[in-house]
């Protein structure tokens, strides 16, 4: 098996990150898809309603996840959980718990993307919330994700861990006696 490239998107339905490494959890890689813009009903907002996000720009420091545009410039979302109180949001059929960030990121988006971004809220998963996936979707193992439309099951980097493991555990019952 051979891994090409390795992709995390920090902010649901807006640009990746080429990785050169990355390090993997139960619920995906580090950052990915921990962020999402919602509209004023408490819904995920994505590139199918607003296309412009496709024009953002999205990066991760040490201590910011960073976005910009060409017109607008760039901002930064600290790292560090925000101190806001965690809200319900929608996500497809789920309702899950996310943190709102400041409300500096909602003008910065308005000023970049326009009117239309009017009202749009980027909202940070609630750590300590756990969206389960639905048992049937992954046998009987339980699983858990952030903000990604697909189950971990469907999931590069969860396929991957899986045949990894198993090759690994191939492995070292082929040197037990």
């Amino acid at each position: 098996m051979q891994v090409n490239a390795l992709y995390c998107y920090p902010v649901k339905s807006m640009q990746g990150i080429r990785l050169d490494q990355a390090r993997l959890y139960r619920h995906g890689f580090e950052w990915d898809r921990r962020w999402m813009l919602v509209d004023r009903q408490q819904c995920f907002v994505t590139q199918r309603q607003l296309p412009a996000l496709a024009a953002l720009k999205v990066a991760i420091t040490d201590s910011a996840l960073v976005l910009s545009h060409p017109q607008a410039g760039s901002i930064e979302v600290p790292l560090e959980t925000p101190s806001s109180a965690a809200q319900s949001v929608r996500v497809w059929q789920d309702d899950c718990q996310a943190q709102p960030e400041s409300p500096q990121i909602t003008e910065w988006l308005e000023s970049a993307l326009g009117s239309a971004a009017q009202g749009l809220r980027l909202m940070r998963f609630a750590d300590g919330f756990t969206r389960a996936v639905a048992e049937d979707a992954f046998g009987h193992q339980q699983a858990h994700t952030f903000l990604p439309t697909v189950t971990p099951t469907w999931s590069p980097q969860r396929l991957l861990c899986m045949r990894l493991t198993r090759r690994l555990v191939k492995k070292a019952s082929m040197r037990c006696p």
